[in-house]
């Protein structure tokens, strides 16, 4: 959980909070794209073990590293996504 947080937070250019400030970090000041109570409630799914949780979070966190590299000259996420191959089809609809 705190490395997809990080990555969360890092394609929002901010630091991720420690997990006891993290709702209150959510609700006061909203990552772009993300309603805290969404975010809150995937991440408990995803902690639970919900396979369309994890499914959602990755769509969800895939597309943010789509737009990150579509401002850059060189793809730099996508790339390392892609690298994943096959391992990921579990995680795609």
């Amino acid at each position: 959980m705190p490395w997809l947080l990080d990555v969360i937070f890092t394609l929002a250019g901010r630091v991720r909070p420690y997990h006891k400030y993290l709702p209150w970090e959510l609700r006061e000041h909203p990552l772009p794209d993300w309603r805290a109570e969404d975010v809150l409630a995937l991440l408990e799914a995803t902690l639970d073990g919900d396979p369309s949780a994890i499914r959602t979070t990755f769509e969800q966190v895939e597309a943010l590293c789509v737009a990150f590299d579509s401002q850059r000259s060189q793809p730099v996420l996508t790339t390392i996504i892609g690298d994943w191959g096959d391992e990921l089809r579990l995680l795609r609809r």
